[in-house]
């Protein structure tokens, strides 16, 4: 707000600052640079993707050239089970049929046909995920995790891809997880791969409240094609 003295000087200089926009649009329009019109491109730029974005998806793709995805060996099994308990035991608890697997990755994911992944940042490990086989050309993704501190920085779609690249391999056409709709984070990343929540119940192992997700790998295939066109 203006007081009555603000308001008398701005009467008093209106004409001035009328003129002195038309000036510079004449300045703009004689030197041939549409300053406003690259400046409202700009913005239009900004709003479909802001800055803080950009230079993220910029720290992100300079941060996933650093890491390394190998797949599972015995000196892997004590990473694989820590990386899982860390976010068990923020969302919920460690439940008997985690631990089924989680001390027996072997038995329970290796030996049916199935793979387990893990990220390595500077060799240290930041991230896993399992896949195996459930029925013919069906398998499950499990116990996908990764450590908080490099959270949101691309781990898990790099370790994703490594499970649809797998899956297909295999002559798979379906993938399917049991995951919960806390968390958030998780299910945008199945989404992102184009996972469906399924009418079909999820596996009643769990205690806790899960749903089921499933990807047609026929359909992705096709999806990656038409865009790749």
């Amino acid at each position: 707000h203006l007081t009555a003295k603000g308001r008398n000087i701005f009467e008093g200089i209106e004409p001035v600052l009328q003129e002195i926009e038309i000036a510079n649009r004449e300045f703009l329009r004689e030197s041939g640079a549409d300053v406003l019109g690259i400046v409202e491109r700009m913005e239009r730029q900004l709003e479909l993707k802001s800055m803080y974005k950009r230079v993220n998806e910029r720290l992100v793709s300079n941060f996933i050239k650093e890491v390394e995805v190998t797949t599972y060996t015995p000196k892997h099994k004590t990473a694989f089970k820590l990386l899982n308990v860390e976010w068990l035991n923020k969302y919920f608890t460690v439940e008997p049929v985690d631990e089924k697997v989680l001390d027996n990755p072997k038995k329970e994911i290796l030996d049916k046909e199935g793979e387990i992944f893990f990220a390595l940042y500077k060799d240290d490990v930041i991230g896993t995920v399992a896949v195996k086989k459930t029925a013919p050309k069906t398998y499950e993704v499990l116990k996908m995790a990764v450590t908080e501190k490099f959270q949101s920085r691309g781990i898990g779609k790099l370790l994703m891809n490594k499970v649809v690249d797998y899956a297909k391999s295999k002559k798979a056409t379906a993938l399917q997880l049991d995951t919960s709709r806390k968390l958030e984070g998780a299910m945008r990343l199945y989404e992102s791969f184009g996972f469906k929540v399924a009418d079909a119940e999820p596996s009643l192992e769990y205690e806790r409240s899960t749903i089921r997700m499933t990807l047609d790998l026929n359909q992705l295939i096709l999806l990656l094609i038409t865009r790749s066109e």
